[in-house]
């Protein structure tokens, strides 16, 4: 049977610094869930827990980019609202800071009803600017597969945990670099981190846009999901959605993705029980 889209577990609402959007509600996100039909829907603030060491950016003070809510703060949401056929679960984006710690402990993940941790956040990372374009490119390389690797060891409930946006052109400085990035990453590389997160039981999320990328560039990005599903992963549909315009195309991006790779609904991530 093919994999039905019936789920966006991944966005964001206005209490993330990066949305600051007061149209970006929890009424919004509930309404958009409900006209698409979907079962499940998750938000997931951008999140420091105030129980880890580190997490240096989180201050009010800091760059909007590098700027995480604690529980109490991210936890304005609650109660969320909820509709018949749509249940709206509360989770958080647990970031990684620039010294590959993840903000979340595992007492806290064990009271969210959903996690997303990205390896590919690496904007936060100031690298040398110093670096030529080869030895930069190098250097994101080894942090890349290190973040990865970091989260596969964090001992989280991978149960309810998703691999954020393994493709995000936050990675490098520009799409292009993005690119090389992932091509320079061999496919048993790709294979043993891929093997390695469904031994763990964790998710694998889809949420790029195509139109994006040029058709060369997104051969290249493909490349990384067939990996992931011949290494027998199971995948889950965030939007990753800062605003409401980011509703708009989803849907028809997660069945694109859907058909490209020739999902299954076996292959689907469920973290929720229905």
């Amino acid at each position: 049977m093919r994999y039905v889209i019936d789920h966006d577990i991944h966005m964001h609402s206005h209490l993330s610094a990066c949305s600051n959007d007061p149209e970006q509600n929890v009424e919004r996100i509930l309404r958009y869930g409900v006209e698409n039909k979907l079962k499940h829907i998750c938000i997931t603030d951008h999140f420091w827990d105030k129980a880890v060491p580190g997490g240096d950016f989180h201050s009010s003070d800091a760059p909007t980019r590098f700027r995480w809510g604690d529980l109490e703060q991210v936890s304005q949401n609650l109660p969320l609202p909820q509709a018949e056929g749509t249940r709206f679960h509360f989770g958080v984006e647990a970031d990684m800071d620039e010294h590959h710690v993840i903000g979340i402990t595992k007492e806290t993940a064990e009271k969210l009803d959903f996690i997303v941790v990205p390896n590919t956040h690496m904007h936060i990372i100031g690298l040398p600017t110093n670096l030529s374009e080869k030895e930069e490119l190098e250097q994101r390389k080894k942090l890349f597969l290190h973040r990865w690797n970091v989260i596969l060891e964090s001992g989280l409930p991978y149960h309810k945990m998703g691999l954020a946006h393994i493709t995000c052109d936050l990675a490098a400085t520009s799409r292009d670099r993005c690119v090389k990035l992932w091509d320079s990453i061999t496919d048993d590389e790709y294979k043993a981190y891929f093997s390695r997160t469904e031994k763990l039981g964790m998710g694998v999320e889809i949420n790029e846009d195509p139109k994006c990328y040029t058709d060369e560039q997104f051969a290249r990005i493909l490349r990384v999901l067939k990996l992931a599903v011949e290494c027998g992963c199971h995948f889950y549909f965030g939007s990753d959605a800062h605003h409401p315009a980011g509703f708009d195309t989803c849907i028809a991006r997660f069945n694109r993705w859907v058909d490209l790779l020739q999902l299954e609904e076996d292959q689907k991530f469920c973290p929720f029980k229905d």
